[in-house]
């Protein structure tokens, strides 16, 4: 086996582990069989034709063992006060249980709070393995391919007038795909990040202060004598890049003052017929940069743009760092039809079908802007926030609309 080979080998296996037993789970109240069926044919269809026996197999063995660990790992890593005075024990076994009969991973057992009584049984929720695989399978070729190209996506909505965060430069192993106007880029905190990607995934900061870092792995020292531009052409031998200015948070959200631009997530679902909603809505607002435990996840109601008032003092441990004292109250998305309309002016002009989209947007000193599209989100992020089943909003019936 070559030195690529093994490595290769144990994320496949490790994939595999993740993924649940390879057939479709039994029957519930939220699946019907067929979308039990597609949802499970997506998780088998990411991997190559001739790898899926294969692949099948690995599933079969070691995900009751995986799922186990797991189940461990997270009930008892858990804060005391977020099992509300249950037995780890029985936890435990009953997130081992769902991952043995619905395919439910331990952690989504846990986080959406299924060892409490009157919770939405786990048949009913969307696995988040699942559910990306199954969203990326839906969108259409040129769709996945598009959103994955941040500076392709970023030229569509600037053409249709959406406010967007735009690409200052792009650069690449054969240099500059677009450079910078105006003579070089501006004096402010820059984002650097790979062209085509997701996740973070190589994110870097230029500060103008001889440094580039990345958010929580390195930190490279910058030669004072070398330009940004020399920096950016000897970063970018190896993979494209694009450059954007770094999103300034507003002074004051609700009441609340985040030390980041605050991220309004908006995930929306079209029906085979061209029918689309706007299914789920949530903000994160960051209380420290770079802090995913100092920071609130706050559900947006889809109709309106109001966002979800927080019980007294939930936001004040989080916040005991703010510049003033902590005011959560209920407060409005400004302009969000109108914000909603430009999304779907967007959503017009995407090259064939997108049955599940996540848009992701930035509220910042000079407005909302959108960030970017991603064909295949996760569903943990708005199940573990609302405590409620997306099969129960609109998404639920479009995807029963497409595995019919």
């Amino acid at each position: 086996m070559t030195g690529e080979g093994l490595p290769r080998l144990m994320r496949g296996a490790s994939r595999a582990a993740h993924a649940g037993f390879p057939w479709a789970s039994p029957r519930g109240q939220g699946h019907s069989a067929a979308l039990r069926v597609a949802l499970r044919k997506s998780v088998i269809g990411q991997w190559p034709p001739a790898a899926r026996p294969a692949a099948r197999l690995l599933m079969l063995l070691l995900w009751p063992f995986e799922s186990l660990r797991d189940a461990i790992a997270t009930v008892f890593g858990a804060r005391p006060e977020a099992l509300a005075g249950h037995r780890r024990a029985a936890i435990a076994l009953g997130a081992w249980r769902a991952a043995l009969r619905h395919n439910l991973p331990p952690v989504d057992f846990v986080a959406y709070r299924l060892f409490e009584r009157d919770r939405p049984p786990a048949p009913r929720w969307l696995h988040s393995a699942d559910a990306h695989c199954h969203f990326s399978a839906l969108a259409a070729p040129k769709v996945r391919g598009l959103a994955r190209d941040k500076l392709a996506f970023s030229d569509l909505a600037a053409g249709l007038d959406m406010p967007i965060m735009p690409v200052l430069a792009a650069w690449g192993p054969d240099g500059a795909t677009r450079e910078f106007t105006e003579g070089g880029p501006p004096p402010e905190p820059l984002v650097v990040k790979p062209r085509f990607g997701h996740a973070g995934d190589g994110l870097d900061f230029w500060n103008w202060d001889g440094t580039a870092h990345a958010p929580e792995a390195r930190d490279e020292r910058i030669d004072l004598g070398e330009t940004f531009v020399d920096w950016l052409s000897r970063a970018s031998a190896e993979r494209d890049l694009i450059v954007q200015t770094w999103a300034t948070a507003p002074d004051h959200v609700g009441g609340l003052h985040p030390t980041e631009a605050p991220v309004i997530s908006l995930l929306s679902a079209e029906w085979p017929d061209g029918r689309r909603a706007l299914v789920y809505a949530q903000m994160l607002l960051v209380a420290e940069q770079g802090s995913a435990e100092r920071a609130l996840h706050l559900e947006i109601d889809v109709a309106s743009g109001q966002v979800a008032g927080l019980p007294p003092g939930t936001a004040a441990p989080i916040w005991k760092a703010a510049r003033r004292p902590p005011v959560p109250v209920p407060f409005a998305i400004p302009a969000w039809g109108e914000m909603l309309r430009s999304i779907d002016r967007v959503h017009d002009a995407l090259p064939g079908a997108a049955p599940v989209l996540k848009w992701d947007l930035l509220w910042t000193r000079d407005g909302i802007r959108l960030l970017e599209v991603n064909t295949g989100p996760g569903v943990f992020q708005f199940q573990a926030t609302s405590l409620r089943p997306l099969t129960e909003t609109p998404l639920g019936d479009a995807l029963e609309a497409w595995a019919a």
